[in-house]
């Protein structure tokens, strides 16, 4: 276990680095975590108040998990029944 008073002063973010599970009670990644909360919420409002919603798109990645790849297929060359991309 790690014991550290306050009085014994601020870690350096480099040995912080290889504490993760301490990183969140400094006071630069608390001050970090609070701004990115903050935009996030703010960008999020700005486009809801005009209408957008907020989607989580699926991932496509090479991987096969549990034969998910056979349950479609994505390519980027068009076959001869597809009609030709509109400008």
């Amino acid at each position: 276990a790690y014991n550290r008073s306050r009085s014994q002063g601020r870690l350096p973010l480099e040995f912080l680095r290889t504490l993760p599970h301490l990183r969140a009670r400094s006071n630069t990644h608390l001050a970090v975590l609070r701004v990115r909360s903050r935009l996030a919420y703010s960008i999020h409002s700005f486009f809801q108040e005009r209408g957008f919603k907020h989607v989580h798109t699926p991932i496509i990645t090479t991987s096969d998990c549990e034969g998910a790849g056979e349950l479609f297929q994505v390519t980027t060359l068009l076959n001869k029944e597809s009609p030709p991309p509109r400008n």
